[in-house]
């Protein structure tokens, strides 16, 4: 059986504010459900080459995520899931992926 890290098996949920900040130093996989709109700030403590997978769920309404990586917002329907990844190299992140399911 093939041994994975932590972040594989185990996402890790963010209890939601205005603005969330994955640390990167957790893991991988971060989930957060939105109560209103969310801003997702750049992760902090990443290394070189890594990549982080940010799934928010919209819960009550429609909510606004805002991307400060690439400067944009998106509006993620009630009840429904963006998820997106964003890859470190080593100077900026930048957003790889994202949908909205």
């Amino acid at each position: 059986m093939p041994h994975y890290p932590r972040a594989v098996l185990d996402p890790i949920p963010i209890t939601y504010a205005a603005t969330i900040t994955p640390n990167a130093s957790q893991g991988s996989l971060f989930r957060c459900t939105a109560t209103g709109p969310i801003t997702l700030a750049d992760p902090t403590g990443g290394v070189d080459g890594q990549v982080v997978r940010i799934e928010i769920t919209a819960s009550g309404a429609d909510r606004v995520l805002t991307l400060t990586s690439i400067a944009t917002t998106i509006t993620i329907t009630s009840g429904s899931k963006w998820a997106g990844e964003l890859v470190y190299d080593g100077t900026d992140w930048w957003v790889t992926d994202g949908t909205s399911a």
